[in-house]
């Protein structure tokens, strides 16, 4: 085997097995081991509050590192890039002026919109992101989708995404988020067989013009674009929801992302570490990864825990009459409504292929 086809074999991102494993692989081992072994009539509490101790040093992180990405490596480029200076001000000062009207207006259907807002972008994002996992992956193999794939493979991804929010909002009744309360907009059960069945014939065309390809060339998109692919399908499905496992759907998806983070900053300090024996690499990589990462991890918590739990004990104090109309955990709802769909536009301008470092850093084949 020449050198050039080893290096093409043997690309990842930080490994072929754990790359496939992070974008999907453990989800399905998940999905499939609760499906076969636990009933959906079981406690769910548990698993819940596993998933929240978890949150703490995966999801919310995961969260924090877009801010970083944006604030920090692009701060150079936040006012003069016409995109991060959306993003990163005006995207954001809309938002919070929204929830602060809401707010002192007592206004609940502001509210109940920005929770509708938040499914929608966050839908969006889950999709956007396992056609990231598609692309980048398969790229590392040197295998790009033509356009008539690419667009097929969207279209696919865009309607699991429709079939999700549908299935979620199937009854007419009030549903709450942090107390924040919000009605389901009761769609028909023909609506959803209808979007099942714009799913089943997006999937057969992607799939089948991927097929085609590999039939043509005897190569289709990487392993773990597949497993990612399917993973989706998984999540997604209304009809293979399991209550326990559906508490796990953003743990997983906040793998993913870490692993892109993770692949895109390791290259990076790689690249800009002074040359020095094996050993020495490592404790600079260990040491920029510990506080970058760190900070992730301890601003996560400020925003998703310490801060809207301290606003949310003093409210009654500074005005009993807002605290006599909102829920306890008002604020705890607004910090997660702003930073939900504030980490959609982040990531729609952060991950795109314009952006140099992703083209100079995460794109390197066998890193």
């Amino acid at each position: 085997m020449s050198a050039s086809a080893a290096e093409l074999k043997d690309a990842s991102l930080l490994g072929k097995n754990l790359d496939w494993l992070l974008v999907g692989g453990l989800s399905l081992a998940f999905f499939f081991g609760f499906h076969f072994f636990v009933t959906q009539g079981a406690d769910t509490g548990k698993i819940a509050l596993l998933m929240y101790y978890l949150s703490l040093v995966i999801n919310w992180p995961h969260f924090m590192l877009s801010y970083q990405l944006l604030y920090w490596d692009k701060r150079r480029e936040l006012v003069r890039k016409p995109s991060y200076f959306w993003a990163g001000f005006v995207a954001p000062s809309i938002l919070i002026l929204i929830l602060t009207a809401g707010f002192f207006r007592r206004d609940d259907v502001i509210f109940s919109l920005m929770v509708h807002v938040m499914f929608l972008t966050v839908g969006w994002h889950y999709v956007k992101q396992v056609f990231g996992t598609i692309v980048v992956t398969s790229s590392l193999k040197s295998f790009y989708l033509s356009k008539f794939e690419r667009w097929s493979l969207l279209a696919s991804l865009y309607s699991l995404w429709g079939l999700s929010f549908v299935g979620g909002q199937l009854q007419n009744r009030e549903a709450e988020f942090f107390g924040i309360r919000y009605d389901l907009l009761g769609f028909s059960l023909n609506t959803l067989y209808a979007v099942y069945g714009v799913v089943l014939l997006t999937s057969l065309t992607a799939v089948g013009a991927l097929l085609g390809r590999y039939i043509r060339e005897g190569r289709s998109i990487s392993r773990a674009g597949w497993v990612s692919y399917v993973s989706l399908l998984a999540w997604y499905l209304p009809f293979a929801s399991h209550q326990h496992f559906f508490y796990m759907i953003p743990f997983f998806h906040s793998l993913q992302y870490l692993l892109f983070v993770s692949a895109l900053k390791k290259n990076q300090w790689g690249a800009e570490m002074p040359a020095a024996m094996a050993a020495k690499r490592r404790r600079w990589l260990a040491r920029h990864g510990l506080l970058y990462f760190g900070i992730a991890v301890i601003t996560g918590l400020s925003v998703f825990w310490w801060i809207p739990s301290y606003l949310d004990r003093q409210m009654e104090g500074w005005d009993p009459d807002a605290a006599l109309f909102w829920s306890p955990t008002i604020f705890m709802g607004v910090f997660q409504l702003f930073i939900n769909i504030h980490h959609y536009f982040i990531d729609n301008v952060v991950w795109r292929s314009d952006n140099a470092s992703l083209r100079k850093y995460l794109f390197r084949r066998g890193s």
